[in-house]
């Protein structure tokens, strides 16, 4: 019983209140700047609600979202100051009508006008007409009728929710900001000279901003979403950018050691329909008293079987270039210049890890193969080394040759039978052993693949090789050569020679 009573004095108080009718409104979210574009004269047919007799009774609810950062020192945040704050408008009221028909078809008015946009402006003035206060990017959160008779009113509480309860740039409502940073271990850094490794892996990191914003500034509120992360972002792909580590973890007062970042990359998400956005940025970090031009990772590999005779050695793996720009093609630039400082130890890094073969490893590759990615900025390779004999052609006195193929066959000094067919002889033909030989041949094939710019058609180089192959003049009474070609591939910068001698040996 007591219930009833008090809920009839808060509706007797509520009807004594001032004369405040009419003087409450609730429009569409202004998106112009225009000011003739008067709260959303270009939205829809419900261009404003004014409430009847009595105007609600309203509250209003502030929660701060604080942030405890310092822009001297880590460059986020706002520097121990509010980031965001929540405004909670509440509307308490009444709809007076005769019966439950006429109720229903006030609230359906109310309800209409509230749920036809997503962002209301809300304005209050005094009893005189006298503008109070203003709340700008209201979104309606509830909408509640409450339970009653419905004879002759009904009570309804609504709920708006807005950010832009204050001067605010971007009209923020909500903010949250990491930075993650993981080991990793399949690159290593490069030594000064670019041609050792420095074991231990590397450090990338990982910024993620993600911000609410509601509608304002004429700007939707998935822009103010956008515009605010990027505000905040501590890191970018400008050169200068750098984080202090102790150990793997961040300090924010410059103590420990000095990180560069390098490989910047960034992308942000956006949400329309929460106007919500995510900024999320990655990057690799180097120690400033390290290498800034590329991270390598390399294996080596042996291999031996009985059908070859020779011994292979596989080196593969990857460089990976670094800049302080985005740019991809400064990446790519440095890790060619890291490459071509690293393989150079091929060589050595094989016979350091095999020591047995120190000896017996051909200088000169089997098989290069490399991969560039320009996107990435890397470098994928596989050398191949053998225990081959060394390629022997050089130029000027320096190795021409990438790969060398000499191919020989000695013919001849055969028996010269003389065979005589017999008529119904049935075991054949009579041999019958003349007293000489066949003459003798050397057939000599080489082949080369020069080095570029180290090659051209009368193969450089060669003429010795060619000589020690030849029969020897000293042991021989004659030598005649009976065939000589040659042929050269410029695109390939391949050279091949083929030669056929007879010869006669001095008698034995």
């Amino acid at each position: 019983m007591s219930n009833k009573k008090e809920e009839e004095q808060k509706l007797q108080d509520y009807l004594d209140t001032p004369e405040v009718s009419n003087l409450i409104y609730i429009y569409p979210e202004r998106q112009s700047d225009d000011p003739n574009d008067k709260f959303g004269s270009n939205f829809g047919t419900t261009n404003n609600y004014t409430f009847e007799h009595c105007a609600p009774l309203i509250s209003v609810q502030h929660a701060v979202t604080s942030e405890d950062s310092s822009t001297s020192i880590t460059g986020i945040g706002t520097a121990n100051t509010e980031v965001s704050v929540i405004t909670t408008i509440t509307m308490n009221g009444y709809l007076f009508a005769t019966g439950a028909s006429a109720i229903f078809a006030k609230q359906k008015v109310l309800d209409d006008a509230l749920t036809e946009f997503k962002s209301y402006t809300i304005e209050i003035n005094d009893s005189q007409g006298s503008l109070i206060k203003t709340f700008y990017g209201c979104q309606v959160k509830s909408i509640n009728h409450e339970e009653g008779p419905y004879v002759s009113y009904s009570k309804y509480s609504i709920t708006f929710e807005t950010g832009h309860s204050r001067e605010d740039t971007y009209y923020h409502t909500d903010f949250s900001y990491s930075l993650s940073i993981t080991i990793n271990e399949d690159y290593d850094h490069l030594t000064s000279s670019n041609q050792g490794l420095l074991t231990g892996g590397y450090y990338t990191a990982t910024e993620t901003i993600t911000a609410s914003a509601s509608s304002g500034g004429g700007k939707h509120g998935s822009v103010n979403a956008v515009d605010f992360v990027n505000s905040k972002s501590r890191f970018s792909s400008s050169t200068g950018e750098n984080i202090y580590l102790s150990g793997s973890g961040w300090r924010g007062d410059e103590t420990g050691t000095l990180y560069k970042v390098k490989n910047f990359t960034s992308g942000t998400s956006v949400n329309p329909t929460t106007t919500e956005a995510t900024k999320t940025s990655t990057f690799i970090l180097v120690p400033s008293t390290r290498s800034q031009k590329a991270l390598a990772q390399y294996n080596l590999e042996y291999s031996a079987s009985a059908e070859d005779p020779n011994t292979s050695f596989t080196i593969s793996g990857s460089i990976l270039g670094l800049s302080s720009a985005s740019s991809t093609t400064s990446r790519m630039t440095n890790a060619k210049t890291a490459f071509s400082s690293f393989s150079e130890q091929f060589v050595t890094k094989i016979k350091s890890t095999f020591p047995t073969f120190s000896n017996s490893i051909n200088s000169s590759s089997l098989s290069w193969n490399t991969t560039r990615n320009y996107n990435v900025g890397s470098i994928d390779f596989t050398v191949v080394y053998n225990t081959r004999p060394e390629n022997l052609i050089k130029v000027d006195g320096v190795l021409a040759t990438s790969f060398e193929k000499i191919e020989c066959t000695d013919s001849g000094g055969t028996t010269v039978l003389n065979i005589v067919p017999v008529i119904g002889r049935s075991i054949g033909p009579i041999l019958q052993d003349t007293g000489t030989v066949s003459e003798r041949t050397k057939d000599f094939t080489l082949e080369v693949v020069y080095f570029p710019n180290k090659g051209y058609s009368s193969g450089p180089g060669t003429s010795t090789i060619v000589t020690s192959y030849k029969p020897s003049s000293s042991l021989n009474k004659f030598v005649y050569t009976t065939a000589d070609s040659s042929t050269w591939n410029p695109n390939e910068n391949r050279y091949v020679r083929n030669i056929t001698w007879v010869y006669e040996p001095y008698p034995s």
